[in-house]
């Protein structure tokens, strides 16, 4: 208690003026003096004495001035001393904030620098994961292109001896048995017609494939008749038909334009799709050929289109398969014919490739044991265009 009450006795006398200390003091010292001489004229004569209260007056007063000054200087000693240490802890201070403001700074940054390692991260590990599963994705495609290739391998090797089978049989016959009849010999000899157009079918199938996918398929390009086209690939067809029992019906515009195109390839497209039509088609149904114009509605397009669509009323295809049947080497094996039709499943891909050449589209709608319609668009050709012209002029390769 004592040192708290000198501690702040201490910071009073230190917060007052030096003149109004030195009074104080002064005062003090007299006051004390003054009570000592009374003390000791009232023990000494019984009674106050002048002479003790005016020494006790003048004396302390005198001495107070030099202990004042005395005091006075040490206080001022300490108020400057007290300053220099607040000045300094106040630098101190600047400089603990500053260093605080400069180490919060680093802190903001380094949280932001952590922010952003682990944005880095996560976005490494959603790449990461993103290309784990393309590269799942593909590997799953390179196994089922494998297993298509050995399919197709083997598809192959069937579809080549068989018809190879066949000629050399019946070839061999001709030649060891010259006895035969002469309606026997015939049938023999168309026989080997039949497989050898199949062979030779088989063959370009190949080819048309290995030129498509090595960007060497050659287009020579004129106006010509789709309405013509279609009444060719009918005529050609007509003989399977009768096989089968099935009725052809063609449905198109008498106002049919013309196209620039192939006509070699676009016959072979509409033959090909009037082919499976009869192949996938149960005996005693219809087959519709259609042919018409369509407007180009969207900004860019050709002005026109000729749509041709070859509608069958055979197995049908789920949706499932539709994407697949355009692709190399597949085939829809499930059906319910109770012989699947041989193949080679290059015969779709091919048609879609030399549609795509000419900017239309191949596509296909289906009911599974309803029938089928596969439908493809080219662009009408202005023969009064330089595009046309030039098209028209020089053969084209696919790139």
């Amino acid at each position: 208690m004592v040192r708290e009450f000198t501690r702040k006795v201490t910071n009073v006398l230190m917060a007052m003026r030096p003149g109004h200390l030195y009074v104080l003091i002064v005062v003090v010292a007299v006051a004390i003096s003054e009570v000592i001489c009374l003390g000791l004229g009232l023990v000494l004569t019984g009674r106050p004495e002048p002479l003790l209260l005016w020494g006790g007056l003048i004396t302390p007063f005198i001495d107070a001035l030099f202990i004042g000054y005395f005091i006075i200087f040490l206080i001022s000693e300490l108020r400057n001393a007290r300053g220099d240490l607040e000045r300094r802890v106040e630098e101190r201070n600047l400089e603990l904030i500053a260093k605080n403001r400069v180490l919060e700074n680093e802190i903001v940054e380094r949280s932001q620098v952590e922010q952003q390692v682990r944005k880095m991260n996560d976005d490494l590990d959603r790449r990461v994961k993103e290309r784990t599963a393309d590269l799942k994705k593909a590997y799953e495609g390179l196994q089922r292109a494998d297993q298509l290739k050995d399919s197709f391998l083997s598809s192959v090797s069937h579809e080549l001896r068989t018809p190879l089978t066949s000629i050399r049989s019946f070839a061999e016959i001709l030649l060891q048995y010259d006895d035969e009849a002469p309606e026997t010999r015939r049938e023999f000899v168309e026989i080997i017609q039949i497989e050898s157009e199949r062979l030779a079918r088989l063959i370009n199938d190949f080819l048309d494939l290995s030129k498509i996918q090595a960007g060497k398929m050659v287009y020579n390009d004129a106006s010509v008749s789709v309405e013509e086209i279609i009444r060719d690939v009918a005529k050609s067809q007509h003989q399977l038909l009768q096989e089968k029992s099935l009725g052809m019906r063609l449905d198109v515009d008498p106002d049919l334009p013309l196209v620039t195109v192939d006509r070699d390839r676009i016959h072979q497209v509409v033959t090909n799709l009037l082919a499976n039509a009869i192949k996938f088609s149960f005996g005693g149904g219809e087959i519709r050929l259609r042919a018409e114009v369509l407007e180009g509605k969207r900004a860019g397009e050709a002005q026109d289109w000729v749509r041709v669509s070859v509608s069958d009323q055979g197995v049908g295809i789920e949706e499932k398969d539709f994407d697949m049947i355009f692709d190399k080497f597949s085939q829809v094996s499930e059906d319910t014919l109770e012989d699947k039709p041989s193949g080679t499943g290059l015969g779709l891909p091919i048609c879609k490739e030399i549609i795509s050449y000419y900017g239309g589209n191949i596509w296909v709608e289906s009911c599974k044991g309803t029938g089928s319609t596969f439908s493809f668009t080219l662009p009408v050709g202005d023969p009064l265009s330089d595009t046309h012209e030039e098209t028209a002029s020089a053969a084209r390769v696919a790139p």
